[in-house]
């Protein structure tokens, strides 16, 4: 890992090759399953506030994960929050600390801007060594009420110590 390259900024300041990079190692780590309706997601290509981190080698991403502002229901109230995404690390290479290092940067955005950091995983340790929290109030969607925004089975808060609101409404698809 001598050579790798870390990249965080702008989506639209970051070059289109690492972009491309990013978009084929969420392709291989989260490949369509045959037969099975794509996930409703956010669109969040577009996004002008969209911060990627990617570390590459030799071309290719090894990790990489995103942020973006979402503006929600915090308790039926208009808020913010710092949205994290795509957060994964190559298959082959995972266990090295990778995903920490593409993950940490995306914290101290929270921190800096005083947002806290609402995502899903299925892997909340990994999580919990860095920081964050499970969040234990309600994630819901009004546009589609009654159908779970998020897939993964743990929401996750940044940073612990931030006041958890009781229900944050996405007010649209998951991410």
């Amino acid at each position: 890992m001598a050579d790798a390259l870390f990249h965080f900024d702008r989506a639209e300041a970051l070059p289109t090759d690492v972009k491309n990079a990013a978009a084929r190692l969420m392709a291989l780590v989260w490949p369509p399953v045959p037969g099975m309706a794509p996930r409703r997601m956010i669109q969040r290509e577009d996004r002008a506030d969209r911060v990627l981190a990617v570390l590459m080698e030799e071309g290719e991403a090894l990790a990489t994960a995103e942020s973006f502002v979402l503006p929600v229901l915090l308790d039926g109230n208009p808020g913010k929050i710092l949205a994290l995404a795509g957060v994964c690390t190559h298959p082959e290479r995972r266990k090295l600390g990778l995903g920490r290092s593409v993950v940490l940067p995306h914290f101290a955005r929270a921190r800096q801007s005083g947002a806290a950091i609402l995502f899903q995983t299925p892997v909340p340790e990994f999580y919990a060594k860095l920081g964050a929290v499970l969040f234990i109030g309600r994630v819901s969607d009004s546009t589609l009420p009654g159908t779970p925004p998020f897939w993964d089975p743990f929401p996750m808060w940044f940073p612990a110590n931030a006041p958890q609101p009781r229900e944050i409404d996405l007010c649209g698809p998951g991410f």
